[in-house]
């Protein structure tokens, strides 16, 4: 069994094949898991938790749970829940019929560690509430929040971000007093020192470039970023949203053509793309965008709002009634 050959290989053991034997070497290094994408494990994050000596009760996203089991000693820090989930019959009920909040709650947690996933049990796709959680980690793998209690309140002046937002797939908290912009750039490059696996942070630091109005700069920091994560569009499209939401248009149009050649199914990003062809008056263009968008998700009210009220500028009046009738019934 696989097992057994894996343990051979760990013990530098000898094992006999068809009457041939094979001598295996000690391994040196163990990696967790056969087939895992090690980019999306939350290693940076583990190290921030070990070497900070963060414990007490640890809430963790179902998806992260078995990889922090082979990480941590769970009698130090036992894990809230691992992909067995037959052993967690009582959390997942209360998963049906709480909000997310009120687990914390109710389970007392002191510090959560999770993902980004929207599909996947426990997973906390938004930030939790900043009066009672501080955000002191986040990597492309994952974040780390700390409940406020006194006994983390060291930890939370020296690592707290109050102005980055990591689930802010629009980037919009760089739309701020610009003033701002030198506290931001400083959180920005702390987290790039906290992680070498962040090329959340370097979509961050472009977007600051870009709001700073320094557009060459933006696309050499972006170029670095897109490097790290080819496959992965979000970064295209979140630099998009916040160039769109600068008015710089033409720049938009080059991210949001982008980030749908990595993910043509994306209908919020037609709803994008048509917003700007919208805002350049290229209304044709605009339709074509947000029609798009709706053979991915027929019942978007926004989509089929913008393409009514498209239509109406078009002067393409029945359509425009058909569209927007459409948006009225959905909302």
């Amino acid at each position: 069994p696989i097992s057994a050959l894996v343990g051979a290989h760990l013990l530098g053991l000898t094992i006999v094949i068809g009457g041939l034997a094979i001598a295996i070497p000690k391994s040196t290094i163990f990696q967790f898991g056969l087939g895992t994408r090690f980019d999306k494990l939350p290693k940076n994050a583990v190290n921030f938790i070990i070497r900070e000596d963060i414990k007490g009760r640890m809430f963790n996203s179902y998806r992260l749970g078995g990889y922090l089991i082979w990480c941590f000693d769970t009698k130090e820090r036992p894990v809230f829940i691992d992909g067995r989930a037959s052993l967690y019959q009582s959390v997942f009920l209360r998963r049906s019929t709480y909000t997310f909040e009120q687990i914390l709650d109710y389970f007392n947690a002191d510090y959560l560690i999770v993902d980004y996933q929207t599909n996947m049990p426990f997973s906390l796709a938004s930030e939790p509430d900043s009066k009672t959680w501080a955000l002191v980690f986040y990597d492309d793998a994952a974040r780390i929040y700390l409940r406020r209690k006194p006994r983390f309140a060291n930890l939370i002046n020296q690592h707290q971000f109050q102005f980055i937002n990591p689930t802010d797939n629009a980037i919009a908290f760089l739309l701020t007093d610009p003033e701002n912009y030198s506290l931001i750039e400083e959180e920005i490059k702390r987290s790039l020192n906290q992680s070498t696996e962040n090329s959340l942070a370097q979509i961050f630091l472009a977007g600051l470039r870009y709001a700073q109005n320094k557009p060459k700069k933006a696309q050499e920091i972006f170029k670095l970023a897109a490097r790290k994560q080819p496959y992965n569009p979000a970064g295209y499209f979140a630099i998009a949203t916040l160039l769109h939401r600068l008015n710089q248009e033409e720049e938009a149009l080059i991210y949001i053509e982008q980030g749908l050649k990595k993910q043509p199914d994306n209908w919020a990003g037609y709803e994008l793309l048509g917003n700007i062809y919208a805002t350049l008056k290229e209304g044709h263009k605009a339709i074509i965008a947000y029609k798009k968008g709706l053979e991915y998700k027929k019942d978007s009210y926004r989509l089929n709002y913008f393409l009514g009220y498209t239509y109406l500028m078009t002067k393409e009046y029945l359509l425009a009634e058909e569209f927007l009738l459409k948006a009225y019934q959905i909302n």
